[in-house]
């Protein structure tokens, strides 16, 4: 029980220190004073909350979520051996970089091939309450 406070602690710090970092950096103070705002505890000035509201649960959060949730997936997927991870990853990895450079080979160099390399850089940015909330679904659905 205690581990388990302490791994859920330890999350929640995680999230708000996730929360802060980006292109506009926010102050551990301007992510609770927006959350106090939200759940009606704390006044705020509306145009303060309008930007906090973007930055936070309309850019950040979905982002964050979606990282905790792919990490506990990868948490709970431990029936296979650690070798066998390893082994699979590499022979799919190999088949998909042989896939890909066919791809890449018949792609458009002026608008399909750059499309295609941003597209492997790979990212969470994507990500929105809507993917967030398939993603529980199906996970909750699962045995």
């Amino acid at each position: 029980m205690r581990w388990t406070a302490f791994r859920l602690a330890l999350l929640v710090v995680a999230v708000l220190a996730a929360l802060s970092v980006g292109r506009y950096p926010l102050r551990m103070k301007d992510i609770a004073d927006f959350l106090l705002a939200a759940t009606g505890l704390k006044q705020m000035p509306k145009g303060a909350y309008d930007l906090l509201y973007n930055v936070i649960v309309q850019i950040r959060l979905p982002r964050v979520l979606t990282a905790v949730l792919v990490g506990a997936a990868l948490a709970t997927s431990g029936g296979a051996s650690i070798i066998m991870l390893v082994l699979g990853g590499v022979i799919s990895g190999t088949l998909f970089t042989a896939l890909l450079s066919i791809a890449k080979f018949a792609a458009d160099p002026g608008n399909k091939l750059p499309a295609i390399e941003y597209w492997l850089m790979g990212n969470l940015s994507l990500a929105d309450t809507k993917v967030i909330g398939w993603a529980v679904a199906i996970s909750t659905q699962l045995p």
